[in-house]
């Protein structure tokens, strides 16, 4: 009987309570070196794990019904509401969006109601997802389904509407004050449900010390080194969500706890962690400290023994995905071609004369036999816009792959080259293998993502050029340098 590979890894993976290995998972499940293979694949591409070294974390099975804190905020406690946000970072789902949650106090669901705010006092409560993606989640609120983003020209008005938990019976029948808290603890990952109880303050003044006050300040000391020690051990990770996540595995036992703080309230008392720029997007890291793309990409890495051409490959972080190999293989469908032999040349241009004739034959027959598989069910009429579209981020994609190589050619060395410049380039291959995906499944993006996207793909074009431009001119000075050294050493030998 022909195993069930999917739903035998699924099963697993949302049941690991404990960091595992491919290779223990392997050995658990019986696989074969195809198969582990394959696994492999769908933890990488799964949003419920990450990765730490050579182990991986199930979220759902290492955050299920673990205890967390929210102090409610003294707008909340007047206006008997919660404002959910980022306040279940990293105990929740991120593909479900925050007021999409649904929980419970004593079995019975909590009420939602809408409410008016300050845009920049929302920002407030949603800013451990990243400044960037704020203005998302706001817009993806059903309380605001009549505000179009994009007619406003991607700019948000002074007040927005926000869906949020209605406390009113909570706060009453436990007389909430400020200090109080909420204790949390998620109960299904993939539906987004949490139960919810209620932790009273019992000091009789702010300055009263008890055990659990004790506890809590030792807890803010203690994760706090274990965030700063995830971002020495692990770099930047691929969110701030992700970030916070290795904290807590990090912290282990002592991260949980009734008592405990929240992340938030760390954020504005550390003295020694803030959010810093990353590219487009942004990270919690070191105070005094820049991220830059060698340390994102390169941590594990002992960059010392690599090449400059691979060290800059792996800097940039280029995702060489099924999903992008697919997308080059729909690309040529859609052009109606009939092999596969000009997929290579259009992608890599010049530099596909680089590519050993062994590797490139090895790549020709493996795109063959994708083609076979994908061309049984390819419906050119049903492809016609993803088509055009899908065909202008590849062109890009193209265009920019082509660019590290001429960086690499140029021996230019990633770590002297210009940081933020190569995370936002490394942050736009993710972005554009991001969409790429998105277009992979007919019918899964509506008409008005696919102008989004167009609109997306427009402002990543000018993004690059700008970027090129100085990445460019950092090379070409490198390798001035460069010359000018092996000059003088050759004038001296003489």
């Amino acid at each position: 009987m022909k195993k069930d590979i999917d739903s035998l890894i699924a099963r697993y993976v949302y049941n690991a309570q404990t960091p595992f290995s491919l290779y223990e998972l392997s050995q658990t499940l019986q696989l074969n070196s195809e198969e582990t293979s394959y696994a492999g694949y769908l933890i990488g591409s799964n949003v419920a794990v990450f990765e730490m070294g050579d182990y991986y974390i199930s979220r759902p099975g290492y955050f299920l019904n673990k205890p967390f804190s929210v102090l409610p905020t003294r707008f909340e406690i007047s206006s008997k509401c919660l404002v959910v946000g980022h306040r279940c970072v990293p105990f929740a789902n991120p593909d479900i969006l925050s007021c999409d949650f649904t929980f419970y106090y004593k079995c019975k669901p909590v009420p939602k109601k809408v409410i008016e705010l300050y845009t920049g006092d929302l920002f407030e409560y949603f800013s451990l997802f990243g400044e960037e993606f704020v203005p998302q989640y706001f817009c993806l609120d059903p309380a605001n389904k009549d505000f179009d983003f994009v007619a406003s020209n991607y700019e948000l008005p002074g007040k927005m509407n926000a869906t949020v938990l209605d406390m009113t019976a909570i706060f009453e029948e436990n007389d909430f004050k400020t200090g109080d808290r909420l204790v949390l603890k998620m109960t299904s990952w993939q539906e987004g449900i949490f139960d919810l109880s209620v932790k009273k303050d019992l000091r009789s003044n702010i300055f009263e010390s008890t055990p659990e006050t004790v506890i809590r300040s030792l807890w803010f000391d203690n994760f706090e080194q274990k965030l700063l020690e995830s971002f020495e051990h692990f770099g930047p990770r691929s969110s701030i969500d992700e970030q916070i996540a290795i904290a807590y595995v990090l912290a282990d036992q002592l991260g949980v706890s009734e008592a405990a703080g929240s992340v938030e309230e760390l954020i504005k008392r550390s003295k020694k962690i803030e959010a810093k720029d990353f590219g487009v997007e942004t990270r919690l890291w070191f105070k005094d400290r820049e991220i830059d793309a060698f340390a994102a990409n390169l941590h594990s890495q002992n960059a010392e023994e690599l090449p400059e051409v691979n060290k800059l490959f792996l800097t940039i972080g280029i995702p060489v995905s099924e999903s992008l190999i697919d997308a080059v293989l729909y690309d040529s469908l859609y052009r109606q071609e009939k092999t596969c032999d000009a997929i290579l040349p259009r992608l890599l241009q010049d530099n596909y004369e680089q590519i050993p004739k062994r590797e490139s034959l090895f790549c020709l027959l493996h795109l063959e036999k994708r083609r076979v598989i994908l061309s049984r069910d390819y419906n050119w009429f049903a492809d016609h816009e993803y088509g055009k579209l899908r065909q202008k981020i590849l062109d890009l994609y193209g265009k920019m792959l082509n660019f590290v190589y001429s960086l690499s050619t140029a021996n230019a060395s990633p770590e002297k080259l210009p940081q933020q410049p190569l995370v936002v380039l490394s942050q736009l291959f993710s972005h554009l293998g991001r969409m790429l995906e998105s277009l992979s499944v007919i019918g899964a993006v509506s008409d008005d993502d696919i102008d989004g996207m167009y609109l997306s793909l427009e402002g990543m074009e000018y993004s690059f050029d700008d970027i090129s431009e100085e990445l460019g001119d950092a090379a070409k000075k490198l390798q001035r340098e460069r010359f000018i050294v092996i000059k003088r050493e050759e004038e001296n030998h003489e």
